[in-house]
Protein backbone atom coordinates (compact mmCIF):
# COMPACT_ATOMS: atom_id res chain seq x y z
CA UNK A 1 0.00 0.00 0.00
CA UNK A 2 2.86 2.45 0.92
CA UNK A 3 4.06 2.33 -2.40
CA UNK A 4 0.81 2.46 -4.11
CA UNK A 5 0.29 5.87 -2.19
CA UNK A 6 3.89 6.75 -3.21
CA UNK A 7 3.20 6.11 -6.70
CA UNK A 8 0.30 7.93 -7.14
CA UNK A 9 1.57 10.99 -5.51
CA UNK A 10 1.70 14.27 -8.08
CA UNK A 11 3.41 17.07 -5.98
CA UNK A 12 3.17 19.30 -2.74
CA UNK A 13 3.30 22.51 -1.91
CA UNK A 14 3.35 24.68 1.34
CA UNK A 15 0.44 26.57 2.41
CA UNK A 16 0.32 30.17 2.99
CA UNK A 17 0.13 29.72 7.68
CA UNK A 18 2.73 27.72 9.35
CA UNK A 19 2.50 24.33 9.50
CA UNK A 20 0.07 23.52 6.33
CA UNK A 21 0.50 21.96 3.25
CA UNK A 22 -1.21 20.84 -0.39
CA UNK A 23 -0.38 17.64 -1.50
CA UNK A 24 -2.01 15.70 -4.80
CA UNK A 25 -2.40 12.41 -5.86
CA UNK A 26 -4.12 10.08 -8.95
CA UNK A 27 -4.51 6.50 -8.23
CA UNK A 28 -4.09 4.65 -11.12
CA UNK A 29 -7.46 2.83 -12.26
CA UNK A 30 -5.42 -0.40 -13.23
CA UNK A 31 -4.30 -1.15 -9.32
CA UNK A 32 -5.04 -4.72 -8.48
CA UNK A 33 -6.41 -3.06 -4.90
CA UNK A 34 -9.60 -1.77 -7.02
CA UNK A 35 -9.96 -5.41 -7.96
CA UNK A 36 -11.21 -6.50 -4.50
CA UNK A 37 -12.22 -2.94 -3.66
CA UNK A 38 -15.41 -3.42 -4.68
CA UNK A 39 -15.92 -5.73 -7.81
CA UNK A 40 -17.88 -3.56 -10.84
CA UNK A 41 -17.81 -0.56 -8.38
CA UNK A 42 -14.08 0.34 -7.21
CA UNK A 43 -13.53 2.74 -4.98
CA UNK A 44 -10.26 4.31 -3.09
CA UNK A 45 -9.99 2.36 0.44
CA UNK A 46 -10.24 4.31 3.56
CA UNK A 47 -7.06 2.75 4.25
CA UNK A 48 -5.19 4.41 1.72
CA UNK A 49 -6.52 8.09 2.37
CA UNK A 50 -5.12 7.54 5.97
CA UNK A 51 -1.73 6.57 4.52
CA UNK A 52 -2.04 9.62 1.79
CA UNK A 53 -2.14 11.82 5.03
CA UNK A 54 0.80 10.34 6.69
CA UNK A 55 2.85 10.22 2.92
CA UNK A 56 1.69 13.85 2.51
CA UNK A 57 2.71 15.49 6.19
CA UNK A 58 6.63 13.12 5.54
CA UNK A 59 7.11 15.31 2.53
CA UNK A 60 5.81 18.29 3.85
CA UNK A 61 8.20 18.14 6.79
CA UNK A 62 11.00 15.88 5.26
CA UNK A 63 10.89 13.35 8.43
CA UNK A 64 9.76 9.67 8.86
CA UNK A 65 6.52 8.95 10.60
CA UNK A 66 4.75 6.09 11.24
CA UNK A 67 1.03 5.92 12.54
CA UNK A 68 0.34 6.24 16.51
CA UNK A 69 -3.33 6.82 16.21
CA UNK A 70 -6.11 7.63 14.29
CA UNK A 71 -7.99 10.33 15.91
CA UNK A 72 -10.72 10.96 13.13
CA UNK A 73 -11.67 9.25 9.87
CA UNK A 74 -14.56 10.34 8.71
CA UNK A 75 -14.91 9.40 4.46
CA UNK A 76 -17.99 11.50 3.70
CA UNK A 77 -18.22 10.56 0.23
CA UNK A 78 -15.82 7.84 -2.18
CA UNK A 79 -12.92 8.31 -4.21
CA UNK A 80 -13.04 6.60 -7.66
CA UNK A 81 -10.13 5.43 -9.17
CA UNK A 82 -7.99 7.92 -11.32
CA UNK A 83 -9.67 11.01 -9.63
CA UNK A 84 -7.40 14.16 -8.72
CA UNK A 85 -7.37 13.96 -4.80
CA UNK A 86 -5.57 17.29 -3.15
CA UNK A 87 -4.78 16.67 0.49
CA UNK A 88 -4.86 19.58 2.46
CA UNK A 89 -3.13 20.05 5.94
CA UNK A 90 -1.99 21.31 9.15
CA UNK A 91 0.72 19.71 10.89
CA UNK A 92 0.89 20.47 14.63
CA UNK A 93 3.63 19.88 17.29
CA UNK A 94 1.85 16.78 19.94
CA UNK A 95 2.33 14.29 21.82
CA UNK A 96 5.75 13.53 21.15
CA UNK A 97 5.14 13.88 17.39
CA UNK A 98 2.99 15.76 15.00
CA UNK A 99 -0.78 15.85 14.96
CA UNK A 100 -2.07 16.39 11.10
CA UNK A 101 -5.70 17.22 10.65
CA UNK A 102 -6.16 17.10 7.15
CA UNK A 103 -9.48 17.50 4.00
CA UNK A 104 -8.95 15.58 1.86
CA UNK A 105 -11.30 16.84 -1.53
CA UNK A 106 -11.94 15.92 -5.70
CA UNK A 107 -12.84 19.11 -7.41
CA UNK A 108 -13.15 20.97 -4.47
CA UNK A 109 -15.92 18.72 -2.49
CA UNK A 110 -14.77 17.70 0.15
CA UNK A 111 -14.70 13.66 0.72
CA UNK A 112 -12.70 13.09 3.93
CA UNK A 113 -11.38 14.81 7.31
CA UNK A 114 -8.61 12.82 8.84
CA UNK A 115 -6.92 13.73 11.96
CA UNK A 116 -3.70 11.61 12.64
CA UNK A 117 -0.85 11.32 15.58
CA UNK A 118 1.84 10.63 14.25
CA UNK A 119 5.44 9.44 15.77
CA UNK A 120 8.75 9.37 14.35
CA UNK A 121 9.73 6.09 12.43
Amino acid sequence: MRDDVRDAFLGSERGDEPGTFRATYRFDPELPVFTGHFPGDPLLPAVFEIEMVRHATEVFSLFSYRIAEVKKAKISARINPGELIAVDGRATEAEGGVRVTATLSVDSQVRANITLVLKPA
